[in-house]
């Protein structure tokens, strides 16, 4: 196998240095380069126009959740009102039957949306190319040479102004979407308050229903007791009215100044009962007007005779006090006269260091000597009643 080859040195490297230089055509390149600015500024513009887009879209679609979110808390705080309000329109009711058993028994963020938009045009670099390049074949006028930007000019305001329209739509979606999370938040707030205001309310209800319901059962054992009271008190008006038919038996059909009840000591034309339980001034005038007497009032010696024979060695209160007017009176507004040698010496004073709360001493009791001294009336102590006797 034979292989020949002919290099012919001296030839090529003639032609080498002989030929012409290649022209390069950099047109081509050229007339494509001065799009490439437009149709990349054209490119981000409508990245950016998708980026807001979707931001938008995103926002849009939590604006109407959270404004659905404000409408359903809004619904849910308004029942939940009604209810407490309702809760507390039954525990006044409760709490009326329960004064009414008692009397008978006896509550930012901040969102930033920042928008830059550079455009970076090199002047020196596009003068440069416009200098360098080629005599063109084509002489167009200075109008057709700018109306080849007429349209990435067009297009990129057309972009731009979008852009504008979206950033400030999306800030007033953001705005709207803030301020209907702020008020989310705010019922939010207010529904939980409202909440446990009804759960306390609901506890406060139960609490008022087992009241009444003990207070009803009670009322019914007081009804019961008065009942039987009631029938006690009729037993004792015959028994006093059979015991004075029988002292008019025993006194041969008349009797010389009617008769007490059981119990009571007769003198004169009245009865007396000496208590054997302590109680206030007040409260033993109270006891004295509902059985149909009277704290005692002594006119005359024979009843102050009476009275301090039967009260000697404790202390009883009488109805004679100067609470309402200043002066000394009796029970029944009757002027007191003043009379000394009644009186324990120094007696009446108007202590006020008693230590028994406001007020001196307003009220008199029979010392256990017989004679009067004024004392606290809040003091508990004996006391003796007075009534007329009884005609039968």
């Amino acid at each position: 196998m034979t292989t020949e080859y002919h290099d012919n040195v001296d030839e090529g490297m003639s032609n080498f240095w002989n030929k012409e230089p290649r022209t390069v055509d950099f047109s081509r390149f050229s007339r494509y380069r001065r799009w490439l600015f437009p149709a990349l500024t054209a490119t981000l513009l409508l990245i950016l126009i998708i980026a807001l887009g979707a931001s938008n879209t995103s926002t849009w679609n939590r604006l109407w959740s959270a404004e659905k979110s404000v409408s359903n808390l809004t619904e849910s705080l308004r029942d939940t009102q009604q209810l407490t309000k309702d809760t507390a329109k039954e525990v006044l009711s409760m709490k009326f039957a329960l004064e009414n058993s008692k009397d008978q028994l006896a509550s930012d963020p901040e969102t930033r949306i920042a928008m830059t938009t550079e455009y970076h045009d090199n002047v020196d670099e596009e003068m440069s190319n416009f200098w360098n390049k080629e005599p063109r074949t084509v002489d167009f006028s200075r109008f057709s040479r700018y109306r080849r930007w007429l349209f990435p000019a067009l297009t990129a305001t057309l972009l731009v102004i979008l852009i504008i329209a979206l950033g400030a739509s999306n800030t007033s979606t953001w705005n709207r979407l803030w301020s209907s999370e702020k008020s989310v938040s705010n019922l939010t707030e207010s529904l939980r308050d409202t909440q446990q205001l009804t759960k306390d309310t609901a506890k406060e209800v139960l609490s008022m229903k087992f009241a009444v319901e003990n207070n009803k059962d009670q009322l019914a054992s007081v009804s019961e007791a008065l009942r039987q009271l009631s029938v006690l008190d009729a037993l004792r008006r015959t028994v006093a009215e059979l015991k004075c038919s029988l002292e008019r038996l025993v006194n041969n059909g008349t009797t010389a100044h009617g008769c007490c009840p059981l119990n009571w000591d007769s003198f004169g034309t009245n009865c007396y009962l000496f208590s054997t339980t302590p109680l206030s001034w007040h409260d033993a005038r109270d006891w004295c007007n509902g059985h149909e007497s009277h704290l005692v009032i002594l006119l005359t010696d024979e009843e102050w005779d009476f009275v301090t024979q039967r009260s000697v060695g404790s202390f009883h209160w009488v109805g004679l006090t100067d609470e309402r007017t200043g002066q000394w009176e009796w029970v029944n507004q009757t002027p007191y006269i003043m009379n000394r040698r009644r009186w324990k010496p120094g007696q009446p004073d108007a202590w006020t260091h008693h230590g028994l709360g406001p007020g001196d001493e307003d009220c008199a009791h029979l010392h256990s000597d017989g004679r009067l001294n004024d004392l606290h009336c809040s003091s508990k102590m004996r006391f003796i009643c007075q009534r007329h006797t009884m005609k039968n």
